[in-house]
């Protein structure tokens, strides 16, 4: 008996020293050395972990209706429904039953060594196969083709030509005698029946039947059901033990039997039939459980671990108290509010503490590497490398810290790479789509219809531009990630910034839609456009300025487009040039300077349409008294109330005061 204790103590002493020694080695280093941790309380007993599996029978079928004959062989009861239901009935019964199917399974079980690690999912227990039963259509009433609905089963349908009367009426004309024309009406057999008044169906060729579409023409259905037997297992831990019995009882049900089965030598114990018809089988590890109390920086710990493959399940919160600092600056950071961030030097100043602690370093790197679906909890990594001796809460501040500051000095992607080629483009759409709601005309389906193909256009719009900040944003983050070490270089995330932009489109939509039609009624102050037509203005000057310093650019580009370039004003505006505008007179002895023919005329049409149908010539040279008289005159012809509407907007930009038509101003 004394050699009996001895071991056992021995075995015990030997679990908490490897228990003792992986705890220090994990903190040693993190604001601690190793030799600070002192055992001041020791502990062990014997304890038996017992799992019992309790396997619960139960039928599994599926059903399916195959039109015509798929009788299963061997297992077709006929037509006769009763005898099919009474089969199935009976294998449900059997399947949570009858002992005897269930021997293979069993033998399975207790013959497997890695029965316990598969025990906690549903398993086949034995497979009854298919049977199967006819049934007559309805629909057809088993005769597989029903009548006509277009002649209703009589294979014939009336004369559409004469209505079902054999004849149809037809007019005629003669001369009387004193010359005047008569018109008179007489029946005339119909040429399309000949009298017979009925014509064939064309739907089923003059038979009156047609095939049933529900029994595709077999006149029965056949039913099938397939039944399994299935063993779904409902597992029980229960720990003997001196203390803390309940604590490992309670991590062995949250790890699961795979990993029970890995770390516990268990072997199966008993199996047996219960009085609820399930059948248990049970599995016993009879371990060694040790708890030990150990000290670090003036504060008392309890640890216990269970096992020769040292499995500690108690594991004290160690790290609070190492990290406490660092816990109390994000604290500062964070506790203000929830959308609380850390600028650069903030990021860098936690980048060179956490690299310097083993710990944080490798919760580091894993955060690193982290998917952008894993990152929203990045908590958990700091929790694997700590390896459970941190707080949740801890665990998810140091988390949500590593992940702001890599995205500072490992960024995954630029953010002022796409909001800088974003923001022009969006604040472009965006105003497109205010400037449809409030010059909409027509109805609520025609407005609509504008607006929502705006919306089309302008989402296409960021789609191809989109591209081009992914590629700046790729070169950019790639770089900066360079200044940091390859292990806490984050995963390129380069479009993700995308969904922000997508965002913020829909937000102003649904923000800009209703202003834009209360602007159209003068419900909310009218932006006329002017400021989508500044963009548009200032737009056309830089890629006048590019193609104006590049001739070979310069030579690809239609001269009529090249006029409307030189303006600085691109399609689609409507702000008239001033008369003392240096571009407008380049464009107009660009325009000049066309060769007669097809190119000047669509010059000239061009000018005509996208300027308001303003006259080219007064606008550029004639003086601002002239160019506004044109205006006015060239409003009074306006044949569509459309066009006065759109000069309108212009006309108010140019200062004119209503009424519009006062013609005093030109004597």
């Amino acid at each position: 008996m004394g050699k009996t204790n001895e071991g056992a103590f021995g075995l015990a002493r030997r679990i908490g020293d490897q228990h003792l020694a992986s705890i220090r080695q994990l903190v040693d280093g993190n604001h601690v050395r190793a030799d600070e941790i002192q055992e001041s309380y020791f502990r062990h007993c014997d304890c038996a972990i017992t799992i019992d599996v309790t396997w619960r029978f139960v039928a599994r079928y599926s059903e399916q209706t195959i039109a015509g004959d798929a009788s299963v062989s061997g297992a077709h009861y006929g037509n006769s429904r009763n005898n099919f239901l009474a089969e199935f009935n009976l294998r449900k019964h059997q399947a949570s039953h009858n002992l005897e199917l269930r021997q293979s399974f069993q033998e399975n079980v207790l013959s497997s060594n890695l029965s316990l690690s598969w025990s906690h999912e549903e398993k086949l227990a034995w497979d009854f196969g298919q049977h199967s039963y006819c049934h007559t259509c309805g629909n057809c009433s088993g005769h597989g083709d029903i009548n006509c609905w277009s002649c209703h089963g009589s294979g014939k349908k009336t004369c559409y030509h004469c209505h079902g009367n054999g004849w149809t009426w037809q007019t005629r004309t003669r001369t009387s005698g004193s010359g005047q024309v008569i018109y008179d009406q007489y029946q005339q057999d119909c040429n399309v029946c000949f009298r017979a008044c009925k014509l064939n169906c064309n739907q089923c060729g003059a038979t009156g039947k047609q095939r049933c579409n529900s029994c595709s023409g077999h006149g029965f259905f056949t039913d099938i059901i397939h039944t399994k037997a299935v063993a779904i297992p409902s597992i029980n831990y229960r720990v003997n033990a001196s203390f803390l019995a309940q604590e490992l009882a309670d991590y062995m049900s949250e790890m699961g039997n795979n990993y029970a089965a890995q770390y516990f030598d268990f072997s199966l114990h008993q199996n047996y039939n219960n009085n609820h018809g399930s059948w248990v089988a049970q599995y016993v590890c009879p371990t060694t459980l040790v708890e030990q109390n150990f000290s670090l920086r003036q504060k008392k710990y309890l640890a216990a671990a269970v096992g020769s493959r040292v499995v500690p399940f108690v594991r004290p919160h160690l790290f609070d108290e190492i990290f406490k600092e660092e816990l109390h600056d994000l604290h500062a950071i964070y506790g203000k509010s929830k959308e609380a961030g850390i600028n650069k030097d903030q990021a860098l100043h936690f980048f060179k503490t956490y690299c310097g602690q083993p710990v944080l370093d490798r919760a580091l790197q894993s955060v690193a590497k982290l998917s952008a679906s894993d990152r929203k909890t990045p908590g958990g990594s700091v929790l694997n490398a700590c390896k459970g001796y941190i707080s949740q809460s801890a665990a998810s501040d140091l988390g949500k810290c590593m992940a702001d500051l890599l995205d500072r000095v490992s960024p995954a992607y630029s953010k002022w790479s796409w909001i800088l080629i974003m923001l022009l483009p969006l604040v472009y759409v965006t105003l497109s789509i205010e400037n449809a709601a409030e010059f909409s005309r027509g109805g609520f389906w025609e407005g609509t219809a504008t607006i929502l193909g705006n919306f089309i256009v302008g989402m296409i719009l960021l789609l191809f531009v989109s591209p081009f900040a992914w590629l700046f944003s790729a070169i950019h983050s790639a770089y900066e990630r360079q200044s940091v070490p390859a292990p806490y270089r984050q995963r390129p995330r380069n479009w993700e910034p995308f969904s922000k932009v997508v965002g913020l489109y829909l937000l102003a939509t649904i923000f800009l839609v209703p202003y834009g039609l209360g602007a159209r009624y003068d419900f909310t102050p009218r932006w006329e456009g002017k400021i989508k037509s500044d963009i548009e203005r200032q737009v056309g000057k830089q890629v006048y300025n590019l193609i104006e310093s590049s001739p070979w650019l310069k030579s690809q580009i239609p001269n009529y487009w090249w006029v409307a370039l030189a303006t600085s004003r691109p399609s689609l505006s409507n702000t008239p040039p001033t008369s003392d505008s240096g571009e407008c007179k380049k464009a107009w002895q660009t325009f000049s300077q066309l060769p007669a023919g097809e190119k000047k005329e669509k010059a000239r049409k061009f000018f005509e349409i996208e300027y308001g149908i303003l006259n080219f010539h007064a606008n550029c040279l004639g003086s601002a008294l002239q160019r506004k008289c044109d205006v006015i005159k060239q409003v009074e012809t306006m044949p569509t109330s459309a066009a006065r509407d759109r000069l309108k907007a212009l006309l108010e930009r140019e200062n004119f005061k209503p009424p519009f038509f006062d013609k005093s101003m030109c004597r």
